[in-house]
């Protein structure tokens, strides 16, 4: 029998991912008992199509995505149900989303990544728990940056927020054992460089965590803010350029080679033939 549907297949249908940005009203719907509760979405997650059924109000009320998607919708007949598939994202994360929109509580979840506070609170702890900790602080940061990329894509900040505040006190804890921050690896900066835009607040506390862990490691001294210097001119070099960085070490030695009385036409001594 045919069903009474109207489906949006793709996130790519709204025109949001990474660049572009679904029209958002500038206001969105108040929520209040008179919103229609009875009304839903069906939100179909990951590659193997896990089924959420959510208040189509309380989606509309938080995320910009799915009020877009209902205003996409709005000439189905009455009755329909509008249904949303977001392959790309991981149905746990998706159900951390689901438990806040309906207890503003992230961590009431069960998939969300949890350890005994009274143990990371500890100040002084035996060598396996401590290792136990790191990795447990390791995988909810991971989490809580997914959920993070998860709100950025919906357009919910509330969500991000939330987020938001439990990734700072994820850091605050981690750096009460570590006595320093924990400086992001490159994996972590390319995985919030991927999933979110320009302006992003996640993408500032990255850049934030890079500078402190090195500047707290050496005081901020003169010659490491000319390392920063330095560093910032070359990027915006090879940005302008649109080159990549090459391996110092196969460049050519005469590259940094010091040459007082170079002329035009003039070939370095050592200069390398052949690479």
């Amino acid at each position: 029998m045919p069903t009474n549907n109207c489906s949006i297949n793709s996130p790519l249908s709204l025109k949001r991912v990474k660049t572009g940005v679904a029209e958002v009203p500038e206001k969105r719907p108040k929520l209040s008992p008179a919103n229609n509760f009875h009304e839903f979405i069906r939100v179909m997650v990951g590659n193997k199509s896990q089924k959420f059924l959510i208040p189509k109000s309380l989606l509309v009320f938080t995320s910009g995505y799915f009020e877009a998607a209902c205003r996409e919708n709005s000439g189905c007949s009455d009755g329909a149900v509008i249904e949303v598939c977001l392959a790309h994202v991981d149905p746990k994360i998706f159900g951390i989303y689901v438990t806040w929109l309906y207890m503003t509580n992230l961590t009431a979840s069960d998939d969300f990544v949890k350890f005994p506070k009274a143990e990371a609170d500890a100040p002084n702890l035996q060598p396996q728990l401590r290792r136990a900790l790191f990795y447990r602080l390791e995988a909810q940061r991971e989490q809580l940056v997914e959920c993070y990329c998860l709100g950025d894509f919906l357009q919910a900040p509330k969500f991000q927020n939330a987020t938001m505040n439990l990734l700072i006190e994820n850091g605050s804890r981690d750096a009460a054992h570590r006595e320093r921050i924990r400086e992001p690896l490159m994996v972590d900066i390319k995985s919030v460089y991927r999933n979110t835009k320009a302006g992003s607040p996640l993408r500032a506390l990255t850049v934030d965590a890079v500078i402190y862990s090195h500047g707290a490691r050496n005081q901020l001294k003169p010659d490491i803010l000319e390392f920063w210097q330095d560093l910032g001119k070359k990027a915006m070099d090879l940005l302008a350029n649109k080159a990549l960085p090459s391996n110092p070490f196969l460049m050519d030695p005469c590259t940094f080679h010091i040459h007082p009385d170079k002329r035009d036409g003039f070939q370095c001594p050592e200069k390398r033939t052949c690479m």
